[in-house]
């Protein structure tokens, strides 16, 4: 997406300052699936400053967007559950499921997902697991939108029907907050309101 892999350095607490304290935690790499531009991405970070470079509309703010909406499962201050809509799904992805229905295929509906790797801490230890897409034993968090079976029956019938289909069905997702260790996370990672100016700002225009 033209995006050059180099974000100003982020800690779990999260995002202070680039000179990043001794005891703090990195975000180490970021995993991105069907989340607005991105339909695969993954960013891996330095421990030291970080820039990310690219033109208008290459991506930039959404890799700010995913990174605070897996920290506090918010976007644009609310609860994403309140923000689900077809237009957070890539197109690309959006698209292939929309061609699939048309061709009656009866496709699996798409995820977002997006996955955050931790650095090493001890007072992230009870985030570390292999409840990821690298099946790796680390640190982290991940933030899932998926169908929700328990509108199966209304789905079907939403197939069925043979009026076209032009987004995504989001009113039929639910959206999973899990560490790696599998279990469910209840409270954000880091709050808007501590995170530096610069990442609130640049969350919302581009970088």
């Amino acid at each position: 997406m033209g995006i050059s892999p180099l974000i100003s350095s982020y800690t779990a607490d999260l995002l202070t300052s680039p000179r990043r304290p001794t005891n703090s935690t990195m975000i180490e790499s970021v995993h991105i699936e069907n989340f607005k531009g991105f339909d695969s991405f993954n960013l891996d970070l330095n421990t030291d400053i970080n820039i990310i470079v690219g033109n208008n509309e290459a991506g930039k703010s959404t890799i700010l967007e995913a990174i605070s909406l897996a920290l506090t499962k918010r976007i644009g201050g609310r609860p994403v559950e309140q923000e689900l809509s077809p237009y957070l799904f890539n197109k690309k992805c959006s698209d292939a499921y929309l061609a699939a229905v048309k061709q009656n295929q009866n496709p699996a509906l798409p995820r977002i997902l997006i996955e955050l790797y931790f650095s090493e801490s001890p007072q992230l230890a009870s985030l570390r697991g292999i409840n990821n897409s690298r099946n790796a034993d680390c640190i982290g968090i991940r933030l899932e939108a998926v169908f929700d079976s328990d509108y199966a029956e209304e789905y079907q019938k939403l197939i069925e029907d043979a009026s076209e289909k032009r987004v995504i069905p989001a009113e039929y997702y639910k959206v999973h907050w899990f560490s790696f260790a599998n279990n469910a996370i209840t409270s954000p990672i880091a709050h808007q309101r501590r995170l530096p100016e610069t990442l609130r700002r640049n969350g919302r225009e581009q970088v």
